[in-house]
């Protein structure tokens, strides 16, 4: 009796089967069975790496009814591994509430920006406020937007 592996690795590309329409390279992803015509150098070779290994028992399908149990491959007992949980998704970040009667202060600025936004904008950089506020739209967008 001929043994059976499977695919334990993430994929394992150019395995060389025979098919219907003759000889093929197979790519095979985890979980799925080798074909039993696989050459035995190939199969050292992806038992060497772990990409591979002999199915012992039945093999038991994420979606099978059956619950978990230990398994024995290979003459070492593995655990069940459990099925990965939905992931917990963060909660939003925090919106930045601007204060009453002030402009909202973007990252950058630019051609469009808004003479207040412009100031915002200064401000955060260490300029001084009094200063910009007596500067002009224009020369505003010179100083931060069309150095």
């Amino acid at each position: 009796m001929s043994k059976t592996y499977h695919v334990i690795g993430a994929c394992v590309a150019n395995v060389p089967a025979t098919s219907a329409n003759g000889p093929q390279l197979l790519t095979l992803y985890t979980g799925q069975v080798l074909p039993a015509d696989v050459p035995a150098d190939r199969i050292e070779h992806l038992l060497s790496v772990r990409l591979i290994e002999e199915v012992g028992v039945t093999v038991v399908a994420p979606y099978d009814p059956v619950p978990p149990q230990r398994v024995e491959i290979s003459g070492v007992t593995h655990a069940p591994v459990p099925a990965p949980g939905p992931t917990p998704t963060p909660p939003p970040a925090p919106t930045p509430v601007p204060a009453p009667g002030s402009a909202t202060v973007p990252a950058t600025v630019n051609a469009r920006s808004k003479a207040a936004e412009l100031i915002e904008y200064g401000v955060r950089r260490g300029d001084d406020r009094a200063e910009l506020e007596a500067l002009t739209r224009e020369q505003l967008l010179a100083r931060y937007v069309r150095k």
